[in-house]
């Protein structure tokens, strides 16, 4: 049912956000002090996918469907799973709401926030603005440099047409391109779509913490990757640290959608340690970088990998223990067998198609079909041996129907059952061979 997938869903790429966070954040100190900061800041920015994407539930179903581990029986809906579903995604719900609704609070702050912005009128200011944005390869036409009264440290807002915020006061040459080169790399490292983008996942993710951990990790390393690439261009990184001072006494909340060059006292020691902890790094090949990568990487996957396997055995296990099978009530089941011409009349098609066929270790299988009147539906064949048992478990919807369901036998005679209910009738297996199953609506 597409409620049991969404929850499923949901589930495993929550688990797969979590475990590449905690890896990242287990390797990025190892990074970070071989003096590969931005790579790591990238990294942290690929993480994203992984908190979006439900790639291990799409790996999972494709095993599944292959007869791998689970033999086709993972993920089936059951009664209990199914009222579980409705709870999960009823609490998924509320949290939903919360985390948009969170996001749509900072969005108002944002657009307040531009409806008393005024254009900037120093000609040379203009004009530094527009050489820093040729000096970052950005295209002027795409910023703009706006002025407010009202917020006390420059800060840029918007993804499609960017607003870099200066407060009317006064300013120094150099101090300016400073403050203009900081809010320009967070433009050119496209850090407010990507701000954007994560608040989002975590209105999804809203009841999982570590997808809000996830938001503060991504709030703070855009500021480090900033703060290391503007160092690196002016190459005067006292003088950077300086600009940071000044304006940490003349702090103020930024919105969650905005990148600003301070955002509290607190943070600017952390920032200015990063940054000295890159710088004191020897200059490391690319080569190394990348083997690095390789290892976060093969972790990574590998732990995916192992919490994907556990978390999938432990759905397979409450769906097994959650079965249910209702003989037909309480009445004994007359099997019958008749060869295969009395069917003749009747068109015989492939279940392939519209079903779901789970073989399980035990010999026991659940079929999903839908039949219209006229058709006899045959399903995949297996081999049994003499001796073992097949249980097919059987559930009628509508109530006004009789089914005919059974197997199709090695020497081509069909052996079953006809009930108008649930049921679950074993098969005693007498002759070893290739099997079918049979599924026929017989109207009343």
């Amino acid at each position: 049912m597409w409620m049991s997938d969404i929850m499923y869903a949901l589930c495993f790429t929550t688990v797969t956000g979590t475990v590449v966070t905690v890896v990242w954040f287990m390797m990025a100190g190892v990074l970070e002090r071989l003096g590969f900061l931005n790579i790591t800041y990238h990294l942290l920015k690929f993480l994203l996918c992984f908190w979006i994407v439900p790639i291990a539930y799409g790996i999972l179903c494709s095993l599944n469907s292959w007869g791998y581990r689970w033999y086709g029986c993972l993920f089936e809906p059951t009664p209990v799973i199914l009222r579980l579903t409705q709870i999960f995604l009823g609490v998924w719900g509320v949290g939903l709401v919360l985390g948009a609704g969170f996001y749509m609070v900072e969005r108002i702050r944002l657009k307040r926030l531009l409806a008393v912005l005024k254009p900037c009128r120093e000609t040379w200011m203009q004009e530094l603005f527009t050489d820093v944005c040729g000096e970052l390869g950005i295209s002027p036409a795409k910023v703009s440099l706006q002025q407010s009264e009202g917020e006390a440290i420059p800060m840029v807002v918007g993804v499609a047409h960017p607003k870099v915020i200066l407060p009317v006061k006064e300013y120094g040459k150099e101090e300016l391109r400073i403050i203009f080169l900081h809010e320009l790399t967070h433009v050119r490292h496209k850090d407010l779509l990507f701000k954007h983008l994560v608040l989002i996942v975590a209105s999804l993710q809203a009841f999982n913490p570590i997808v809000w951990w996830y938001v503060h990790l991504v709030d703070v390393w855009s500021e480090y990757a900033c703060d290391e690439s503007v160092c690196r261009r002016i190459g005067k990184v006292k003088e950077y640290y300086e600009v940071l001072m000044q304006m940490a006494v003349k702090n103020s909340r930024i919105s969650g959608v905005a990148a600003g060059l301070l955002e509290r006292k607190s943070k600017m020691r952390r920032r200015i340690e990063h940054v000295k902890k890159t710088f004191r790094a020897k200059k490391k090949s690319k080569v190394l970088a990348a083997l690095v990568t390789g290892c976060i990487f093969l972790v990574s996957t590998g732990t995916v990998c192992m919490a994907s396997v556990a978390l999938a055995d432990g759905v397979n296990a409450v769906t097994r223990q959650t079965e249910v099978y209702i003989e037909d009530e309480g009445k004994e089941l007359v099997e019958y067998v008749e060869p295969a011409s009395v069917e003749e009349h009747v068109r015989v098609v492939s279940a392939e198609d519209d079903a779901q066929i789970s073989l399980l270790d035990n010999g026991s299988v659940n079929v999903s079909w839908s039949i219209s009147s006229g058709t006899l539906k045959k399903g995949t064949s297996f081999r049994a041996e003499k001796g073992q048992s097949v249980i097919i478990g059987l559930g009628i919807s509508p109530k006004d129907k009789k089914i005919k369901v059974g197997l199709i036998q090695p020497d081509g005679t069909y052996r079953y059952v006809i009930s108008d209910n649930a049921i679950a009738h074993v098969f005693e297996i007498n002759q070893s061979g290739y099997y079918c199953f049979l599924l026929r609506m017989i109207t009343i």
